[in-house]
């Protein structure tokens, strides 16, 4: 056998992540076997990749139920052959977006009003912080949400570049800029705050 054949024979018999196609009909008919089934397999990497952008339970859990309502509500959508994990991982991820935009959005609102009826705005992050975890946890927070994103799945993940970029749907130049700037950014603001 030539090193192609057995590269070729390796690359079969890997497992492929695409949807079975009865899964996809079960699924698109709404069977609640089917459905029970993918969140038993998936729903601790949509937690992990929902609790990694909010640092934060409650958070996670609420995009956790989105992901797999959406699942649901949409699985007209689903095409066969089509990689159910990756496609579980985007909607998670914009799902993580949406809800921080939101939240941005609320928290903005907020503090016009509070600003319009003439009372002070504070901040809820501490003004000082004695150690690195902290000051880092603060910088993350700081950061916009795609370049968090990407730092988080490199160094908490360990996941490589072309992995995120893969993850994300987006090109390695893209993903390499964010964390470059994502890099930049916390640098930045942890030596500023050290500083105090």
């Amino acid at each position: 056998m030539s090193q192609q054949q057995g590269w070729t024979m390796a690359l079969e018999s890997e497992p492929m992540a695409p949807v079975a196609p009865c899964l996809h009909e079960r699924l698109r008919g709404r069977d609640h076997e089917a459905f029970a089934g993918v969140m038993r397999e998936h729903q601790q990497d949509v937690f992990r990749a929902a609790y990694r952008f909010f640092g934060n339970r409650e958070e996670a859990l609420e995009v956790v139920q989105e992901t797999f309502l959406r699942l649901y509500d949409r699985a007209d959508h689903l095409v066969d052959g089509n990689n159910l994990k990756g496609w579980l991982f985007r909607l998670c991820h914009n799902l993580c977006i949406d809800r921080y935009r939101s939240q941005v959005r609320e928290r903005r609102r907020r503090e016009a009003f509070l600003l319009y009826h003439g009372e002070e705005v504070t901040r809820t992050a501490p003004a000082v912080c004695d150690d690195r975890p902290q000051r880092l946890q603060i910088a993350l927070e700081e950061l916009p949400a795609r370049q968090r994103q990407v730092f988080l799945l490199k160094h908490q993940e360990g996941l490589k570049l072309e992995e995120i970029a893969r993850r994300l749907g987006t090109t390695l130049g893209t993903v390499k800029k964010l964390h470059h700037r994502a890099m930049r950014k916390l640098q930045a603001i942890v030596g500023q705050s050290g500083e105090r």
